[in-house]
């Protein structure tokens, strides 16, 4: 066993050492350094500021062999920085000679990352909220806020910055978020960023493109859907899932979207097309409810012998084609032409002309034959285009109309001479 006197000279001697180092480290800096090794401090610097430096310690080698010129090593925290000032305090770094940035705590009792130039930005951690600054730390650009709300000059920009304060979330390029799924964030999925072409879209499965031609990849193994905005409208499409993909393999499939909804800034609602009416449909159209219609009449699309003012009543001719009524009591009738119908079938054409056989309908009518009144049934007259009231048979006291001639009945009256009236069309 050594003596206990050996022991107390080895620690006195490991002391001076100590004690000389750090005197000769400081010393062409500070003559007021005063060293207090403790138990939890076995070398703590302290210095005035006197000098025309502030440094206490410095560690200075030119031989690029030495990895860490100084390290620190202990069970308890390393290293301590405390101001006396109300400056705050950092830890400075300096490469070759030129500042490069700081590391510490500012004069608002924030933690601080940041360059060394004023304009550069920097991090501070305050209050909960963690900010990203320019200009020395006094322009807050990004704030993530643990409470409260955002300040007049505060907001969350990732990318670059382009807009106003007046944007509070800004980000430059797309986003994909987690969906449905196991894990903690789901299948990452959904898709909020730029479409092919310049057009804003937000869909599913869909990975954002800037290859021109409307190109997109699948994310996974899974049907897709996208809205984008159409030109100053809105366009919803779908697509399969891919045939033979596990969802995994590179590279991804490309997605052969179809237009399902087309929305244009005019209004006009297309359903699998592009919209040329307020709403077009290509394909079946199936309603569990009831179809509304302004106007009250039903017609269709009939190639004519000639130009038809609505009104007119028509009588079949030769190949398919309709022509103004010139007979009286003709069994040829077809119907009346229809300004707007509330219904229309078949296809429009330049040699067409919109005939109605069923509902009500304005009808050019003549007064010669008699007075009209409500009720009255209607047949064409020898002039042209003009129904006129239908004198019915007397057959043993009994009155008939001639079969196949009557074009409707009529629900308003016509004292004489010429005019439009409605009429119940009704072809017998």
């Amino acid at each position: 066993m050594k003596p206990k006197w050996l022991n107390a000279i080895k620690s006195f001697v490991v002391t001076v050492v100590i004690l000389a180092v750090a005197m000769f480290a400081v010393g062409q800096s500070h003559d007021a350094a005063v060293m207090k090794p403790s138990p939890k401090q076995p070398l703590r610097v302290e210095t005035d500021t006197t000098g025309t430096t502030y440094d206490t310690l410095t560690v200075t080698t030119t031989d690029t062999s030495i990895i860490y010129p100084l390290q620190l090593k202990a069970p308890w925290p390393l290293l301590k920085l405390e101001s006396t000032s109300n400056v705050g305090s950092s830890l400075r770094f300096v490469k070759n000679g030129t500042a490069t940035g700081f590391l510490g705590i500012s004069d608002t009792d924030a933690l601080a990352i940041g360059g060394a130039e004023s304009g550069d930005l920097s991090l501070r951690v305050e209050n909960k909220n963690i900010r990203f600054s320019a200009n020395a730390g006094t322009t807050t650009q990004v704030v993530l806020k643990n409470s409260g709300t955002l300040q007049a000059n505060e907001r969350v920009v990732i990318g670059q910055i382009q807009y106003p304060e007046i944007v509070k979330l800004h980000v430059s390029g797309s986003a994909i978020f987690g969906g449905e799924g196991s894990g903690t964030d789901g299948t990452r999925r959904l898709t909020i960023g730029a479409a092919s072409g310049g057009y804003g879209a937000i869909g599913y499965n869909f990975l954002p493109s800037s290859t021109a031609g409307d190109t997109y990849s699948y994310l996974g193994a899974d049907k897709a859907s996208q809205l984008i905005f159409y030109e100053g409208g809105f366009r919803f499409r779908v697509a399969p899932a891919p045939t033979g993909w596990n969802g995994v393999d590179t590279p991804a499939p490309t997605i052969g979207f179809s237009d399902a909804i087309t929305i244009l800034p005019t209004g006009n609602v297309g359903i699998g097309m592009t919209p040329t009416a307020k709403l077009e449909v290509a394909g079946d159209i199936k309603a569990s409810g009831t179809i509304y219609a302004k106007f009250q009449d039903v017609a269709e699309w009939v190639p004519a012998t000639e130009e038809i003012a609505a009104g007119t009543v028509v009588v079949i001719a030769a190949n398919n084609h309709v022509a103004p009524s010139t007979d009286a009591y003709d069994t040829r009738v077809a119907g009346v032409v229809s300004p707007k119908p509330g219904l229309v079938l078949g296809e429009p054409g330049d040699s067409k002309a919109l005939v109605a056989t069923t509902g009500r309908v304005k009808v050019r009518v003549d007064a010669s034959n008699g007075p009209i009144r409500e009720g009255d049934l209607l047949v064409s007259s020898s002039i042209k285009g003009t129904a006129m009231k239908s004198e019915p048979l007397v057959l043993n006291g009994r009155r008939f109309h001639q079969p196949g001639t009557v074009i409707g009945k009529a629900l308003e009256p016509l004292d004489k001479g010429t005019g439009e009236i409605l009429v119940l069309l009704s072809m017998q």
